[in-house]
């Protein structure tokens, strides 16, 4: 697995992983699963979007809508 943070690309409009070696994921799409690192414990999550707010998520996570920054790995 690799680990990386969320940032968001204005090119695509939507979240992505920028790993640690620089390089990016490519975009995530809905139903894409990850590792999200919170109190320094993986939890396996997916990333949704919802529309009534236009805001990506992470299904399961506290402040799911605040995903920015977030450590992961997939």
């Amino acid at each position: 697995m690799r680990e990386g943070y969320i940032t968001w690309n204005a090119d695509s409009r939507r979240p992505d992983i920028k790993y640690q070696n620089g390089a990016y994921h490519g975009g995530l799409h809905c139903g894409n699963t990850l590792d999200v690192l919170i109190a320094n414990q993986w939890q396996p999550t997916r990333i949704e979007y919802r529309h009534s707010t236009g805001a990506w998520y992470l299904v399961g996570i506290e402040n799911d809508e605040d995903i920015l920054w977030l450590t992961v790995r997939n």
